[in-house]
């Protein structure tokens, strides 16, 4: 009887853990979208190629995508090359594997720009999908 007490306990003991962990490892799509655009604002640019889904991959670095500069181009145009500061995030509709995230950038010479990404989840973790 001790052991299966004990065994439960365990089994109840890593289900917490791994539910708790998995959400320290697992971007929300609010915190995709933003650290999307704080590795671009870094020039960081395979990092922010990170957050991108498979076929938004594919979209970037395909023939249009070439054409615009690839990922520097998209992350130097959407940052200002590197001018943007904070992303106010206004909003998230999330749906089943897809997401939506309403969002302001504001940048150094005090212009804004409101936009949205849409997000997949690919392999359970958020993506961008553009």
């Amino acid at each position: 009887m001790r052991l299966q007490i004990f065994i439960w306990a365990v089994f109840v003991s890593a289900t917490l853990f791994v539910t708790g962990c998995s959400k320290l490892i697992h971007k929300s799509p609010a915190e995709v979208v933003t650290s999307t655009y704080v590795a671009c604002n870094a020039g960081k640019y395979s990092e922010a190629e990170a957050y991108f889904s498979s076929s938004g991959k594919a979209l970037i670095n395909g023939p249009l995508g070439a054409l615009a500069g690839g990922m520097q181009g998209l992350c130097d145009q959407q940052t200002q090359k590197g001018a943007l500061q904070p992303v106010e995030i206004l909003k998230v509709d999330v749906r089943g594997e897809g997401a939506r995230v309403y969002y302001r950038r504001h940048y150094k010479d005090g212009s804004t720009k409101e936009d949205h990404d849409d997000l997949i989840k690919e392999n359970g973790e958020w993506k961008e999908n553009h």
